[in-house]
């Protein structure tokens, strides 16, 4: 005779084994086999099927948690109009991500063209700025280079975004093309 695992409480157990082998029946003689050892033995196959699931549901959690999100660098945002294209502009010395060329710049490409536009926060070096603190940004790069990374990556994981092309005025425009210049295929 062919047993399922549907007796009594092994039923419910049996209908919440999803991942578990229950299409597999097991095969009993029972003529020779007492209703203690039959239980005995669905016991024993339903443990093994609810490793198996816990096995499974790590797994599923380990692939999960792999998972890799990028968080929005600091800078000013637009959404694209079902683009795959972004844009990521830099400013120029002591400036912010809304101002003067960047600014109007970002806002005139995601209206315009519909792109996506991530304006960043680029290092700044407190001061008024001056052709003498020109030299004093090249220990910015670094930090510059992180930030680029992060913005290419936000566009490419949460937005979707396949091409992506790098603007900057000023000392933004030297340190986008420093990071080209370093990682030439990050684009």
């Amino acid at each position: 005779m062919t047993y399922w695992g549907t007796e009594g409480y092994s039923q419910k157990l049996a209908t919440l084994i999803i991942f578990g082998r229950c299409d597999e029946p097991f095969e009993l003689d029972t003529a020779r086999v007492s209703a203690y050892e039959r239980r005995r033995q669905m016991k024993s196959k339903i443990r093994k099927q609810i490793k198996a699931i816990m096995c499974l549901s790590g797994l599923a959690l380990f692939f999960v948690g792999a998972v890799v999100y990028a968080e929005m660098p600091k800078g000013a945002y637009m959404e694209g109009r079902d683009s795959k294209v972004g844009v990521i502009l830099a400013h120029g010395q002591g400036l912010d991500p809304d101002s003067q060329v960047v600014g109007p710049l970002r806002k005139t490409i995601n209206e315009e063209l519909g792109f996506h536009t991530l304006s960043l926060q680029m290092p700044v070096i407190p001061g008024k700025p001056n052709p003498e603190k020109f030299q004093e940004y090249a220990s910015t790069l670094p930090e510059a280079y992180k930030t680029i990374q992060a913005g290419i990556d936000f566009l490419k994981k949460e937005k979707g975004v396949e091409r992506i092309y790098l603007m900057g005025y000023s000392m933004g425009g030297r340190m986008t093309t420093g990071f080209l210049a370093q990682n030439p295929v990050a684009v």
